[in-house]
């Protein structure tokens, strides 16, 4: 009687464990769509053409392991993992850039004078230190 409510008591905390283990991984994979979207809206305002960080993505895609597709990665490897699948995260990076670029900030951080202002306090301040 004492083994099976060990057992038990072994299985309800490894499932609970499991469980602790799948929310922090959502919540983890939030946190990088998070850090894409901003990074994406860091370049744009910085007068990068955003597409190029997709085109990044991309290749990481190709150099890793990784499906191409969402659909072949197991769904339990997908709920598992800290990071989305780099394929989601290379098509969502690639839509967005479509609205999220340096043509968005052309009215204010892009435009030519700001962007000369502020290339030149870069080099007075690396000359500087």
């Amino acid at each position: 009687m004492f083994i099976f409510i060990g057992l038990a008591s072994i299985a309800l905390l490894s499932f609970a464990s499991f469980l602790g283990s799948l929310v922090e991984a959502q919540e983890s994979q939030e946190n990088e769509f998070e850090a894409d979207d901003l990074g994406l809206k860091l370049a744009a305002m910085s007068c990068f053409d955003t597409r190029n960080g997709s085109l990044i993505m991309k290749t990481m895609l190709h150099d890793s392991n990784e499906s191409e597709s969402d659909e072949d990665t197991p769904l339990l490897a997908q709920y598992l993992s800290s990071h989305p699948p780099t394929a989601t995260r290379y098509s969502r990076l690639f839509e967005a850039s479509e609205h999220v670029n340096k043509a968005a900030f052309a009215h204010s951080t892009c435009r030519e004078e700001i962007r000369n202002t502020w290339l030149q306090s870069i080099s007075l301040s690396s000359l500087k230190g």
